[in-house]
């Protein structure tokens, strides 16, 4: 009998078979549907989480094998692996040297060490239970004095909530959403800007001019089970936000409801870079696309700042243009100004990915402080404000579209093949 066992029985754990021959663990990462997207196929099948115990009263040295075998090892380093004796404790980068793959499928290689009856907890992103972040956030909801708003259920039947500050009807309504995809974590970008948003008084002079709304796990089955990018009906709806049922999707259904109930002038959401090499940065829209001229200086003023911010890092892709996504919904609806996949990276740790969210919303906040005597209609398409939706709107959009999500891509493959 074998004196290793793979630990699998826990909230949060991300295998599929396993089996165990000497020293060497092979393991199957849980996988779920690929979502097809607009032009692109999402594969969120990237992350694994997973316990190794030691029975023997010797310490061990493990090989493990991530959807691999001995004859298959990837030939790409791979470092980013944390890791923890107590799967509710902290976890800790190890300073582990494996192999991966670089494109998908994802495979993983890498030895560990395991003490004499002994456990190890590892994964590929750093692990926050559920249950800790509700209390954290309970806990800086009642120092804010934020409310909170159920807007609907989770496939499970959890509650979708956002927590509301202000006067959503007559003030610009600022919104941040983030906890698409579970093992980025980055519900604790909501928390680190609410934890220290009420300090010095700042709350109280921001909504005099404003409303806030942050939604901070828009996939709390997802979080509690650790999907790797989808809700229980394996529907990775950032990527595919509408034509979904609401069945399959309730999520995606009472969000959009629930934009119709507060009508943004801006959005953003939270994202996270996990054990990739890359390091944060937002995606950014052309600010052209905005439908007057107010918007035009927020977002450009947006834009900047927040490159600056991450050391003159952004991105913009035609997938990021998407016309199923939500941040499309909202710009083309309501004329929202929108900021989508903000990126931090979780490889800084917890608290300072925290500290550049709390830094990126004071950034939004002294935007639209430059232009805070516009009433929250001038900054709305009609039917939802003043700002005229005829054809001027729809041709620029097109033309818009054009540039971005074919011209430009198409040019940028020529380029790489010169």
């Amino acid at each position: 009998m074998n004196d290793l066992e793979v630990i699998s029985n826990f909230e949060g754990s991300m295998v599929g078979r396993s089996r165990i021959e000497k020293n060497r663990v092979f393991i199957e990462i849980r996988k779920e549907r690929i979502t097809k997207g607009y032009k692109l196929d999402f594969d969120y099948n990237i992350h694994f989480h997973f316990g190794i115990s030691n029975h023997s009263e010797s310490e061990r040295e493990v090989e493990v094998f991530l959807d691999c075998d001995v004859d298959s090892i990837p030939d790409q380093v791979f470092r980013n692996i944390w890791g923890s004796s107590d799967i509710r404790g902290n976890y800790e980068y190890l300073n582990i040297e494996g192999r991966s793959t670089v494109n998908r499928p994802m495979r993983f290689y890498f030895k560990v060490t395991v003490e004499g009856k002994g456990v190890r907890y590892l994964a590929n992103y750093i692990p926050v239970p559920y249950e800790e972040i509700k209390q954290r956030l309970e806990f800086a909801i009642e120092r804010t004095g934020g409310r909170k708003y159920t807007f609907g259920r989770s496939v499970e039947g959890r509650d979708l909530t956002a927590i509301e500050y202000g006067d959503i009807n007559k003030k610009h309504t600022l919104l941040f959403v983030a906890g698409f995809h579970p093992p980025e974590q980055d519900a604790t970008s909501i928390i680190g800007i609410l934890e220290r948003m009420g300090d010095e008084g700042n709350l109280s002079r921001i909504l005099k001019n404003f409303s806030l709304v942050f939604i901070p796990v828009v996939n709390p089955d997802g979080y509690v089970h650790m999907m790797q990018g989808s809700n229980m009906n394996e529907i990775n709806f950032h990527w595919k936000f509408f034509e979904n049922s609401i069945v399959e999707c309730p999520e995606s259904h009472a969000l959009w409801d629930y934009c119709l109930k507060v009508r943004p002038v801006f959005y953003l959401d939270f994202h996270a870079f996990t054990f990739w090499d890359m390091r944060s940065r937002p995606y950014t829209i052309p600010p052209s696309y905005m439908s007057s001229p107010y918007s035009r200086y927020i977002l450009k003023e947006i834009n900047r700042d927040l490159k600056e911010l991450c050391g003159g890092r952004s991105a913009l892709s035609d997938k990021i243009l998407a016309p199923d996504i939500l941040p499309t919904g909202l710009r083309r609806e309501f004329g929202t100004i929108t900021s989508p996949k903000f990126h931090v990276d979780m490889k800084e740790g917890l608290s300072s990915c925290e500290k550049l969210s709390a830094d990126l919303f004071k950034k939004v906040i002294r935007a639209f402080d430059t232009v805070k005597e516009l009433d929250k209609e001038d900054l709305l398409l009609r039917p939802h404000g003043r700002l005229s939706k005829g054809v001027n709107v729809i041709l620029r959009d097109r033309v818009m579209d054009l540039i971005y999500t074919r011209i430009r891509p198409t040019l940028s493959r020529m380029k790489s093949k010169l």
